[in-house]
């Protein structure tokens, strides 16, 4: 008896072939998206990582502030409407991470954004402000996040 071993058509074959590709798409697209979200989760906590060493900085050390230069901030409470005037007042000193750095709350090569290794300025300004609360906040601007961080909630330029 004589047995018909012919194989696969070739539309059948094309057929694996673009179920195959579509399948591998969908993959490489879900691979893609997770490591983008992966590198931004990385980037969000490397950011929290810099204002909490930032933040301890200020507050180990006595940052001397100009009680005679301040601006005012007008602070409304939502459920009572009552509106009251806030000082809020500037640094003399501005502070680097060079300082922060030398001071040993962090080192130089855990000073690196994560997201795309590259190394962040150590002599970026970080200038420091407080309120009549004596809360404290600052700006800074990242150059390796191209980006400015601002735990105040505020810009001093727009304060009158």
């Amino acid at each position: 008896m004589r047995l018909n071993n012919q194989g696969f058509t070739l539309i059948e074959v094309i057929g694996v072939v673009v179920i195959i590709g579509i399948i591998t798409m969908i993959l490489v697209s879900i691979g893609y998206n997770y490591v983008i979200s992966s590198q931004n989760s990385s980037e969000k906590i490397f950011i929290t990582k810099i204002t909490d060493i930032v933040d301890s900085y200020v507050e180990l050390n006595n940052i001397e502030y100009d009680y005679d230069n301040y601006k005012q901030l007008k602070n409304c409470d939502e459920n009572t409407g009552v509106c009251t005037n806030i000082n809020i007042y500037k640094s003399n000193v501005t502070l680097t991470f060079n300082d922060i750095i030398s001071y040993g709350l962090i080192s130089k090569n855990d000073f690196v954004n994560p997201k795309n290794n590259e190394y962040c300025s150590t002599d970026s300004k970080i200038t420091v402000y407080t309120d009549d609360n004596n809360v404290n906040c600052f700006d800074t601007y990242l150059d390796c996040i191209d980006k400015n961080i601002n735990t105040c909630s505020f810009d001093w330029n727009d304060l009158k």
